[in-house]
């Protein structure tokens, strides 16, 4: 007589024990979701600002590359031109890329 009263007692306090395990795990899992989402939104911003700090390091590689070639064709020590004499008119022009730089 003792014993089903007893296994009723005992799967209502295991199932309260679940219960409240199942809430306490999913009320942390949704707590992991949520960093889970933060974060990968601020992965994505990071990587959209390493892409742009990539191109933009690449256009100023263009522009020091480009820099470069007109100093080395400068008609005076330094440069790389063989001008006999050095002139007071405009500079030749750098060439497109170094003009956006």
């Amino acid at each position: 007589r003792l014993a089903p009263t007893i296994q009723s007692t005992l799967a209502a306090a295991v199932d309260s024990l679940l219960g409240e395990v199942a809430r306490v795990v999913g009320g942390r899992m949704a707590e992991v979701q949520l960093e889970m989402e933060s974060r990968e939104r601020e992965n994505e911003s990071l990587r959209l600002r390493l892409e742009i700090s990539e191109g933009e390091l690449e256009t100023l590689r263009e522009c020091l590359s480009s820099a470069q070639r007109f100093i080395d064709q400068l008609p005076f020590p330094g440069g790389g031109g063989q001008a006999t004499h050095v002139s007071t008119g405009p500079l030749p022009s750098p060439g497109v890329a170094s003009q956006d730089c």
